[in-house]
């Protein structure tokens, strides 16, 4: 591209990987960076999946919460305390 002299605007959004360490030596690309919080309009897909996983994560969380609150009722136990294991499932789950 720099020897058919063709400049290169790369338009990205603020995710902090897409920072470049080194932006000097791109010399026929300019990097924008879009404003926070545009991904959703820019890119509907994306917001839709994530709406989606969203719902999901929240129904399985409602029913893991539901079934530990059940179980204190009837063998007399706490309710445990959600732990970052239990959310990675869901996740997954999700």
């Amino acid at each position: 591209m720099k020897r058919r002299n063709r400049k290169i605007l790369l338009l990205v959004d603020n995710a902090p990987v897409h920072s470049v360490s080194n932006p000097e030596l791109l010399t026929n690309i300019t990097i924008h960076y879009l404003p926070p919080n545009t991904t959703a309009h820019l890119q509907p897909a994306d917001a839709g999946i994530i709406n989606s996983f969203k719902a999901q994560y929240r129904k399985r969380l409602i029913k893991n919460r539901i079934e530990a609150y059940d179980n204190e009722m009837e063998l007399n136990i706490p309710v445990p305390k959600l732990k970052i294991s239990d959310s990675i499932s869901l996740s997954a789950e999700a």
